[in-house]
């Protein structure tokens, strides 16, 4: 047993005292992957819904698109690989996410294309907006911030305020 304990503990990347940890982890993280999967089978292969979705006027002519959606990821990195795919495809947006994790976790991110930071449209500064309908705080850059959620129960209001918000931003820099 002790042979097998200590061939363990390289192969589960922990010391000896972590082993049953690390294990426990594994299991857990299997089940939640699994989950996901399933998800994913059974939904058409999407776990994204989209709450809203709103096409912005920038004047002359020109125009961005703002997302409001809820997915589920199994960590942060997932959510934050989403708005760099929303950003990498060329859209000139904002897209404000909220992310639901596993043991019922939730967090919001916001993602904005360069065309609109120039326009002084800032992620950290929306999701500051946005956080506060679900009693969270957060912070970030310029092109990716991210907040905790207290109230889930708002999640949908606060994803809806995001086009609004980024429409008051488009004012204040007109000036």
């Amino acid at each position: 047993m002790r042979l097998l304990w200590k061939r363990s503990q390289p192969v589960l990347k922990t010391r000896p005292d972590g082993v049953r940890h690390r294990a426990e982890q594994l299991l857990s993280d299997t089940a939640e992957l699994e989950s996901l999967l399933d998800q994913l089978r059974s939904g058409g292969g999407s776990t994204e819904t989209d709450v809203t979705s709103d096409v912005i006027d920038l004047g002359g002519g020109d125009t961005a698109l703002y997302r409001g959606v809820r997915i589920r990821a199994r960590n942060a990195d997932d959510a934050r690989k989403w708005g760099d795919r929303f950003l990498e495809s060329g859209t000139s947006g904002v897209a404000v996410l909220a992310a639901e994790m596993p043991n019922e976790k939730h967090v919001l991110f916001a993602f904005v294309s360069e065309n609109l930071i120039s326009r002084d449209v800032r992620a950290d500064a929306l999701i500051r907006e946005v956080s506060r309908f679900v009693g969270g705080r957060g912070g970030g850059k310029a092109h990716i911030a991210q907040a905790g959620v207290e109230d889930t129960t708002k999640i949908d209001e606060a994803l809806e305020s995001g086009a609004n918000t980024v429409k008051a931003f488009l004012r204040e820099a007109e000036g």
